[in-house]
């Protein structure tokens, strides 16, 4: 007696992974997507309180930045000045968490500190510091001063490294450099070939390189040259 064989051949198995396969890729395209898109807001919030802070601690210390204020409140003259992760430290009363200093796409900073002190896990340990933050620190930036270079990505490569910058009247060779008419431009490390800038008057942007280069030349600078620290 013959009987009706129901079960899938091999064609028709392989026919059926491959219209699985083309319905699955383009939804995994936009779940990455989505997830790249949710990091970048969480970076660019992120930066918008960084920039809130600063300005908070500068409403309460003569409208100026940490640097240029004297101890204890402020950091000018202390040796400690030129330590990227000091002068976030000394506005922690005016930042939620020392989590708002790590860039979720950052894979290249590993350390997330829980709080701000100087215990395991704390911001001001030796073991974390600079190793938990995502984000570079201009001097050069005048609070509330639109276009003026505060904060950003780290993922940028400079000019020069290695320099001195007498806005913190230190001539530790610690800061790396922007110089107006070079080629400044982002890496590819963290959001791609581009990031986010910060500036004084605590707007943000998403910048492509082209749009960096046009920041630095148009900012009022340090002998044509714009100083920051990183990591």
């Amino acid at each position: 007696m013959k009987t009706n064989d129901h079960a899938f051949t091999r064609i028709e198995l392989l026919f059926c992974a491959a219209a699985i396969a083309l319905v699955l890729i383009p939804a995994l395209s936009v779940l990455a997507s989505n997830k790249t898109e949710s990091q970048r807001i969480i970076c660019f919030n992120n930066l918008r309180q960084i920039g809130r802070g600063f300005q908070m601690w500068a409403s309460d210390n003569g409208n100026a930045n940490p640097w240029r204020v004297p101890p204890p409140e402020g950091t000018e003259g202390n040796p400690l000045v030129v330590n990227l992760w000091y002068q976030f430290a000394v506005i922690s009363n005016q930042l939620r968490s020392p989590k708002l200093l790590v860039c979720p796409s950052d894979s290249g900073t590993r350390k997330i500190a829980d709080n701000w002190s100087g215990a395991s896990g704390g911001f001001v340990n030796a073991a974390y510091r600079n190793n938990a933050v995502s984000y570079i620190l201009s001097p050069h930036s005048i609070l509330f001063g639109a276009r003026v270079l505060l904060s950003g990505d780290r993922n940028i490569r400079p000019s020069a490294v290695g320099t001195s910058c007498s806005y913190v009247g230190s001539d530790a060779a610690v800061f790396s450099q922007l110089a107006r008419n070079s080629q400044v431009r982002w890496t590819n490390s963290i959001h791609g070939a581009a990031g986010h800038l910060a500036f004084g008057d605590g707007s943000v942007e998403f910048a492509t390189s082209s749009q960096l280069q046009s920041v630095v030349n148009q900012e009022n600078s340090d002998n044509a040259f714009i100083h920051y620290l990183a990591k």
